[in-house]
């Protein structure tokens, strides 16, 4: 306490408002502190109640699940940007296999009903599957055809259809 003044002057120059002076071996300045910070952990905490209502409002609204399932390159993102509608692109779309690496998922309202689609990668069979990678890819593909509502199997009407589509 009786270098305090010297002490608190160190800190001053930093610009982090008024230093508070504590030792918590010796109890000394810890209710200031406790004082000065309380308030600002009760906003915290008011402002995450809040998020969590908000959240909680947006779950309540049912969804309707869509997966768009399908083997690599048979239009899967274009289906989806298409069903989004014009000017929205939340989907790469390209003629290289293997663009959509993850499930992409979008929102879309139609008169209050709620339908989210998931784009997800290209599906093949575990025999043709090469690496790691696609391993997960293909794995997470599925897992959101089970946790869907619907899935919806893209195919490519100019090609034949194989025991891989089923």
């Amino acid at each position: 306490p009786e270098r305090e003044p010297e002490m608190v002057a160190d800190f001053w120059p930093l610009g982090l408002g008024e230093p508070l002076p504590c030792s918590a071996i010796h109890g000394y300045g810890v209710a200031e502190v406790l004082d000065a910070v309380l308030p600002a952990v009760d906003n915290a905490i008011e402002l995450r109640r809040q998020q969590i209502e908000q959240l909680d409002a947006q779950e309540a609204i049912p969804r309707i699940n869509v997966a768009l399932l399908g083997r690599p390159n048979v239009g899967k993102s274009s289906l989806m940007n298409r069903f989004l509608g014009p000017g929205e692109q939340r989907s790469i779309v390209s003629d290289v296999a293997g663009t959509t690496r993850d499930a992409v998922d979008a929102e879309l309202d139609v008169d209050g009903a709620i339908f989210r689609f998931v784009d997800t990668a290209g599906v093949r069979r575990k025999a043709r599957v090469k690496d790691g990678t696609e391993t997960q890819m293909v794995g997470r593909a599925l897992k959101a055809a089970k946790l869907a509502d619907v899935v919806l199997l893209v195919v490519d009407a100019t090609a034949e259809i194989t025991d891989q589509d089923a």
